[in-house]
């Protein structure tokens, strides 16, 4: 009788519930998550809805929680993210921030991992500057990918391409294509050359999600608390920002690493089939990193991991 009575209460808060979840998605989910750790399953990035891959709108709170640690087996690759990667702009040491290769120096046993700079990994374009990058690099890690942020990048000399002879890296973990290329320009786009060499990619290889890693945070216009480090070089602001993709259903995470001085916390936000994420060091205690984990595009994942705590 008892359990009969316990039914009959667990079914008709359930129906007063469902219809709360369907009219506020989001608030439902933030009370969700303040009951059950994030951490016990990891969120899914994409969902199939009804037929069409689209972001988890779930996605956003788990990473923004203090807590995202997760483990993984060795059928993931493993990026390791990091934006503006001198760090502390008053505690400069000529390339990455110290505390950042204090932690490779303890975290990083596996060198086939990648390494990805969002830009702004040196303070000034010197070649000096750029050697001591580049074997500090390549001390932890024999893959890495640069997206070169205004302070590596300059349009006055070649020293950037002399040192890493190119600004468009690519790579492919199964039907993930991640791509980190150049936004230095006046309008923070990238150059045509660049557009038609990502559409090819996409044309000849049929990817089912497409990470883009700029310096810049491009799309800071399309929302409310982003803040760039800086708005350095910027001139005129491209309205249209992925209208070059000629692949419009293709899902897209956009990751922008001018961040972590001007806003040291990170930004997530989800538009459609579009995930924004932007996320850097600054020499605080807050300086995160992110850990990303892909086996395909049905199965990528997050982790923040912070640098001082």
């Amino acid at each position: 009788m008892e359990t009969a009575k316990k039914a009959k209460i667990f079914i008709a808060i359930s129906i007063f519930l469902i219809p709360l979840m369907v009219n506020n998605q989001k608030r439902f989910f933030d009370s969700f998550l303040e009951v059950f750790n994030p951490d016990e399953v990891s969120t899914q990035l994409l969902i199939d809805v009804a037929g069409d891959s689209l972001i988890n709108p779930e996605f956003c709170i788990s990473l923004e929680s203090d807590n995202t640690r997760n483990i993984y087996d060795n059928n993931f690759t493993l990026f390791y993210v990091v934006g503006h990667a001198y760090g502390d702009v008053d505690n400069y040491d000529k390339a990455l921030d110290l505390n950042l290769l204090d932690y490779f120096d303890k975290n990083i046993t596996d060198r086939s991992n990648y390494l990805v700079l969002t830009g702004d990994f040196i303070k000034n374009d010197t070649l000096e500057s750029l050697i001591a990058a580049k074997d500090q690099i390549e001390t932890s890690f024999d893959n890495y990918m640069i997206a070169p942020g205004n302070h590596d990048f300059s349009e006055d000399n070649n020293n950037y391409i002399s040192i890493f002879n190119k600004d468009l890296f690519y790579t492919f973990v199964d039907d993930v294509l991640l791509i980190s290329a150049n936004f230095n320009n006046t309008d923070w786009f990238l150059d045509l050359g660049d557009q038609e060499t990502i559409n090819k990619l996409i044309s000849d290889y049929n990817p089912n999600l497409l990470i883009l890693f700029s310096h810049q945070i491009f799309w800071y216009d399309l929302f409310d608390g982003v803040r760039p480090n800086s708005f350095e070089g910027l001139e005129n602001i491209v309205v249209n920002k992925f209208e070059w993709i000629e692949d419009k259903e293709l899902p897209l995470i956009s990751i922008a690493g001018d961040s972590g001085v001007a806003q040291n916390e990170i930004f997530c936000s989800i538009s459609e089939n579009k995930l924004f994420i932007a996320s850097g060091i600054g020499g605080f205690e807050n300086d995160h990193i992110l850990k990303m984990y892909i086996h395909n595009s049905e199965n990528i994942y997050f982790e923040k991991e912070y640098l001082n705590r």
